[in-house]
């Protein structure tokens, strides 16, 4: 939590909210972290986490409303309100990693 406006300014300035960036990382952490899910379990976790972290009830917090992370924060929540468009994006995520 951080304890003065510059720290809060830091904090916000530092986070990517990014829908594509954020399912892309999460399955990068998945696959180095957890290498025995298959790609089913591998995009379930991908959805629980940015669902936790991200969702309208999750932990991430915004220390300050700036109209370019609310409206990210925004673009994060829509996407969760479609679960298959989120797997439909790690699966493509997954099977461009595959092909490399």
């Amino acid at each position: 939590m951080p304890r003065s406006l510059y720290g809060k300014i830091i904090a916000d300035a530092d986070r990517i909210l990014f829908p594509d960036t954020i399912l892309l990382r999460t399955v990068q952490y998945g696959l180095v972290h957890f290498p025995l899910l298959n790609p089913e379990e591998q995009i379930e976790r991908v959805l629980q986490h940015v669902m936790n972290k991200y969702g309208e009830n999750g932990y991430m917090t915004l220390w300050i409303d700036t109209p370019f992370n609310v409206g990210r924060l925004d673009a994060i929540r829509t996407m969760l309100r479609s679960e298959d468009e989120v797997k439909k994006r790690c699966w493509q995520i997954l099977h461009s990693i595959y092909q490399s």
